[in-house]
């Protein structure tokens, strides 16, 4: 805002009225990314010998919200992870009886080959440990003694089912884990120093995507051209590379605002650990499924209607339309990772993140199936439009508490559209004396074009330095980067959409269907002699 005020003065007076908006225009786009990379260099982790650990595995109960096995390829694997890391208790709430009985029955496979120091799923070997992590600590038969539950409500919502599970949690560190989550094997020691600080109540963790590629020798694959076949394999390596510097970029913002002033968007909902006492809170758990936004939408709408302004009556009327009541929208489906980080910092405590190898959760993103992706895209962003106005203008907190993540992380991520900045730098520089008053002009504009490309490697250098090939692919030849700017377009239209409260990304009737048929395969004789039997009049 100080930077518009002296630039707007400063534009009464100088002849290139170009320059100076450019000018000011770089310094808007990349004082940031400065900033954030000095903290990201300074950056700490946590680290306690282990015979000082204030809590240890023993003290963990894992949380799993799920609706099942069926269509989860990484679901074993998942297990096993956790398994490995001996937590106390490992509950799996899930959503009907049906992925409830899944569950029962993948878990004691996985456990079953563990125990004789198999992968937990041997049938998946292009996803076992060997390829996910770079030191694999082998399975010596397995003995570990965590207790396994599996519960369920007749109902597909991931707060709901959460909420059911915390009230059977008896440890004093509570950990919410997605069904996607693979974790490394010493992942419970290296994130459970961050509970040493009596103040910390919220820890967050380092995020990856796996690297996976298509293959000749899957069947989906086997009978396709070799034109066929290489446009598959790029088009999943595109999206593959796509959710990899997605989760990067998260990994980076939050471990560089942590190291600045303690700030973070949000603990991703992907792992997080929790002090107990604090989920326990029957304020917490009543509002956590009974979540509300937009509530001031309804109130001035209907303010501004009652003094017969028509528009507010029309708007009104189309927001009641899609869900808009006297409460808001909601109860939310969504959002669950940002309502419990505003929770923990409104209530005073503070939130560590732990960004090292072992306290790194592995997951897929990116699909040959593009709008899975994009609704995710969707998904979170219209969660960065409905939360960070609450944490902004209706909490406050973070104004005190993170007095620099405030103007790092939450307003930035509401105006930072790529797309329109960029763009206005390069149509400013093109009318700058820079541009015009050279003879090699167009030189220079190649050369700022193509720094302005650099820059998109600041958050995302890891996952080229390690896939030299996907750097080439979908870098230098600028898929990556054009998809950042069509990204743009699609965060404004979630900014303007934010009133959508589906869970996109993640099609739950698809997984309840699997689920159905799996199990009527499983008991198909069953099923066929009862139906004999009540043929005959036997049954």
């Amino acid at each position: 805002m100080l930077l518009l005020h002296v630039t707007i003065n400063k534009s009464m007076s100088v002849k290139d009225k170009g320059l100076l908006w450019f000018s000011a225009l770089v310094v808007f786009r990349y004082w940031r990314a400065i900033v954030t990379r000095l903290f990201y260099t300074q950056y700490r982790a946590a680290t306690v010998p282990e015979d000082k650990l204030k809590f240890t595995p023993s003290d963990c109960t894992v949380i799993v919200p799920t609706v099942g096995p069926a269509n989860n390829p990484m679901f074993a694997l998942m297990v096993e992870g956790i398994l490995r890391n001996k937590p106390d208790r490992l509950i799996f709430a899930a959503n009907n009886e049906k992925a409830k009985e899944l569950i029962e029955r993948k878990v004691e496979e996985v456990k079953s080959a563990m125990r004789g120091g198999k992968r937990g799923d041997e049938d998946c070997s292009e996803d076992r440990y060997e390829d996910i992590w770079d030191a694999v600590i082998p399975i010596t038969n397995w003995t570990g003694k965590t207790v396994i539950e599996a519960k369920y409500i007749e109902e597909s919502n991931k707060r709901k089912q959460t909420e059911h599970a915390i009230k059977m949690v008896e440890t004093d560190i509570t950990f919410m884990v997605d069904d996607t989550a693979i974790w490394h094997p010493r992942f419970l020691q290296a994130t459970l120093p961050a509970f040493n600080d009596p103040k910390v109540g919220l820890v967050g963790t380092r995020k990856r995507v796996q690297y996976k590629r298509p293959s000749h020798t899957e069947e989906e694959h086997k009978e396709k051209s070799r034109l066929r076949f290489w446009l598959s394999w790029y088009r999943s390596g595109f999206w593959n590379t796509v959710g990899a510097q997605y989760l990067d970029r998260h990994s980076y913002e939050i471990r560089a605002s942590n190291a600045g002033d303690g700030a973070v968007f949000a603990i991703s909902g992907r792992t997080l650990a929790i002090l107990t006492d604090i989920v326990k809170d029957s304020k917490f758990r009543e509002k956590f499924v009974d979540e509300y936004v937009l509530t001031w939408v309804f109130k001035w709408l209907s303010y501004f209607k009652s003094w017969h302004i028509s528009p507010a009556g029309w708007l009104l009327k189309f927001f009641e339309g899609k869900g808009l009541t006297e409460k808001g929208i909601g109860p939310l489906l969504a959002d669950d990772d940002n309502f419990i980080t505003r929770w923990v910092i409104d209530r005073g405590w503070n939130i560590k993140v732990q960004s090292s190898l072992e306290a790194t959760m592995m997951t897929r993103l990116g699909s040959v199936k593009i709008f899975k992706y994009v609704d995710q895209c969707e998904r979170w962003s219209r969660t960065t439009f409905r939360q960070n106005p609450i944490a902004l203008f209706s909490d406050r907190t973070i104004w005190w508490k993170w007095p620099i993540g405030v103007w790092t992380v939450y307003f930035p991520w509401m105006y930072n559209f790529a797309v329109f900045w960029d763009g206005l730098a390069i149509f400013n520089f093109w009318r700058s004396g820079l541009y015009q008053n050279s003879s090699n002009g167009n030189a220079r504009l190649v050369c700022l074009i193509l720094a302005i490309w650099a820059t998109k490697l600041i958050k995302t250098w890891r996952w080229f330095r390690e896939h030299p090939l996907d750097f080439l692919l979908f870098f230098v030849i600028p898929a990556y980067p054009l998809f950042g700017y069509y990204h743009s377009w699609l965060k404004l239209y979630t900014a303007i959409s934010c009133w959508k409260n589906d869970w996109s990304g993640r099609d739950v009737k698809k997984a309840e269907k699997d689920a159905g048929a799996i199990l009527r395969e499983k008991y198909k004789d069953i099923i066929i002699s009862g139906s004999k039997k009540q043929t005959d009049g036997s049954g």
